[in-house]
């Protein structure tokens, strides 16, 4: 149902509970997102890589980018590059 200001009736509940969030400090909606993400713990390695292979990973992450909803970033990239090897030399 809409308004007669001409907004639709979800949106305004929809931005209530924005604004409910913002105070609280939850900016992410856990019913809408299946709920909250695992935070990973990273640390910081340093590889070097053949120009044509770095070349080719910012192809990948581009065209992950560019898939939008669902796309996988850098560092789940990297996770599962790492996992296909440990896999393949049984580590």
């Amino acid at each position: 149902m809409t308004k007669k200001s001409g907004t639709p009736d979800w949106f305004t509940e929809e931005a209530a509970r924005a604004k409910q969030q913002a105070s609280l400090g939850t900016a992410v909606n856990d019913t809408a997102t299946g709920g909250p993400k695992a935070v990973i713990k990273r640390i910081n390695k340093a590889f070097q890589v053949e120009e044509g292979r770095a070349a080719k990973w910012h192809l990948l992450v581009a065209k992950q980018k560019a898939a939008g909803r669902g796309h996988k970033s850098g560092p789940e990239l990297i996770d599962e590059a790492l996992d296909m090897l440990f896999e393949k030399h049984g580590v």
